[in-house]
């Protein structure tokens, strides 16, 4: 369980959702440096969000491959969302995404163990929800402007899996407002963590 103080820029009575937590898919592959592999991800109407995600301890080398993460749109070479910090930490996310079709597109920037690096890409669709949530949440009734208020989180997660839920505050009866992204590794003590502040690195040469 977590509890968090938020502040609140609205005065109203407030309603508070939960969707998660999903259990990440995982699929192996290997990227040339200097090239891209991408990984289609099919995504329903009112879908919360999106992630794809990298890690050293999931790729060869570990932080001695420079590997780097994109979302784009099915077709084209569009960029949606970046992620290129150094070695190949990295991580990606869409927040209320179209229905569609959309790729994680993994890029060799470099590496000093291979010219085709393995790696493993975890990715996770979180959906709209429906029945009981293994997230659970609970925020304020009603929000003055100004003000704080507590949210309560807790959840069940899938043993050894890296799971992420959303959570959303709207003002009753009407849209969301605000959505947080809730990521847990059950692989070790469960956390809350937000994504890192990414850097601008110059891409690698891809067509």
């Amino acid at each position: 369980t977590r509890i968090t103080t938020i502040g609140t820029g609205f005065s109203g009575p407030t309603t508070t959702t939960s969707s998660g937590m999903v259990a990440a898919t995982r699929t192996s592959s290997s990227v040339a440096i200097n090239a891209e592999v991408c990984f289609p991800l099919t995504v329903p109407a009112n879908t919360w969000a999106i992630r794809a995600q990298l890690y050293n301890s999931d790729t060869q080398g570990g932080a001695a491959t420079d590997l780097d993460l994109v979302f784009r749109p099915a077709t084209g070479t569009s960029t949606l969302a970046v992620s290129a910090l150094d070695a190949s930490d990295e991580v990606v996310n869409l927040t209320s995404p179209a229905a569609g079709t959309y790729r994680a597109c993994v890029q060799g920037y470099a590496s000093t163990v291979s010219t085709t690096p393995t790696f493993t890409i975890s990715t996770w669709i979180v959906p709209n929800p429906s029945g009981a949530q293994t997230l659970r949440a609970a925020g304020p009734s009603a929000a003055v402007v100004g003000g704080t208020a507590s949210l309560v989180t807790s959840w069940t997660a899938a043993a050894g899996a890296r799971s992420l839920g959303a959570v959303r505050l709207s003002q009753t009866g009407g849209p969301a407002l605000t959505q947080t992204l809730l990521y847990v590794d059950a692989a070790s003590a469960p956390t809350v963590v937000a994504a890192p502040v990414l850097r601008h690195k110059v891409p690698p040469l891809v067509d």
